[in-house]
């Protein structure tokens, strides 16, 4: 749901910054400038550790564990894409509106048989982009669809259910939304028309779901502590939790010569609570150390208002 969430705020801020006399430059560097020093921070010190272990001890498990812990990164990539586009994007919808992703998603749909009937690779590439932007662009309908009926959020939710169900029911996309062992491809990376399926399952879902959020949002207090919390905390959490991983599982390998088991066995189950709570317990330290400062900032403000949630 990240796409369209991101789009509907990069609509919001476009439109104030226009509003203001700005221009592209000063949306993509506003939008920029939280999200990339932190981000090539933790690049650059990955990076040093494992040329470091090369040079120093001739370790190359380190580079390739480090890749590993960065490799989530990725997503920034496209997110930056996003970002440049966006005021081109904007300007579509403004003339042609849900054609656009009647456009988007037919494009998606022509790569994804490129890809799979041809082996043409370069299409998934494409579809890196025109999938992600599908997303980015439904963002764009935040407001209409908050403002339509229940009805609209149930054809949402059955509509991308059932393209789920057909996608993968064909033997040609897997059934995991992520790539996981034992899989030919994966529907995350590069993107296929499956994604296009959860987006539409997860902005139905969002929509039934969002009255009863917004209630208790407003009347119990719990609830907003939890929502300023997790604003606050999204952005360091999606940049360190791989960290935090890493020295989870070298804490415990260094301490009791442990690894986890790497099938989902009967151990694998019963360590599940393990591998929730240690990572947490090493994220929260390098969060506090990175962006402690930005945090605590942001938790003397007065909550978001639930209208803007």
């Amino acid at each position: 749901m990240r796409h369209p969430v991101g789009g509907f705020a990069h609509l919001m801020v476009w439109r104030k910054t226009k509003a203001k006399g700005g221009g592209w430059w000063r949306f993509v560097s506003g939008r920029l400038r939280r999200l990339l020093p932190p981000a090539l921070l933790l690049v650059a010190f990955w990076l040093a550790v494992g040329i470091a272990a090369i040079l120093l001890a001739h370790n190359t498990w380190v580079i390739r564990a480090a890749i590993l812990i960065i490799s989530p990164l990725w997503f920034l990539a496209i997110y930056l894409v996003l970002v440049l586009i966006t005021p081109l994007m904007v300007r579509l919808h403004d003339r042609w509106g849900a054609v656009v992703l009647v456009f988007l998603v037919g494009t998606a749909a022509q790569m994804d048989i490129l890809r799979f009937a041809n082996d043409t690779r370069w299409a998934g590439l494409v579809n890196l982009v025109v999938i992600w932007a599908f997303c980015h662009q439904l963002g764009f309908f935040y407001r209409s669809m908050v403002d339509s009926s229940r009805r609209f959020a149930w054809m949402l939710f059955w509509t991308g259910g059932f393209v789920l169900a057909a996608l993968t029911g064909t033997g040609l996309y897997p059934r995991s939304m992520v790539g996981v062992p034992g899989d030919n491809i994966s529907n995350m990376g590069p993107p296929t028309l499956a994604m296009v399926g959860l987006v539409l399952l997860q902005s139905g879902l969002a929509l039934l779901l969002r009255p009863g959020v917004l209630e208790r949002l407003e009347t119990r207090r719990r609830w907003q502590w939890f929502n300023t919390v997790a604003n606050n905390f999204a952005l360091p959490v999606y940049l360190f939790h791989t960290t935090g991983m890493a020295l989870a599982i070298a804490l415990l390998y260094l301490v009791f010569g442990y690894l986890p088991p790497s099938e989902p066995d009967l151990e694998w189950w019963l360590t599940r609570p393990l591998w929730l709570l240690l990572p947490l317990v090493c994220t929260l330290p390098i969060i506090y150390l990175f962006s402690g400062r930005v945090t605590r900032r942001q938790r003397s403000r007065p909550p978001v208002p639930s209208a803007n949630w």
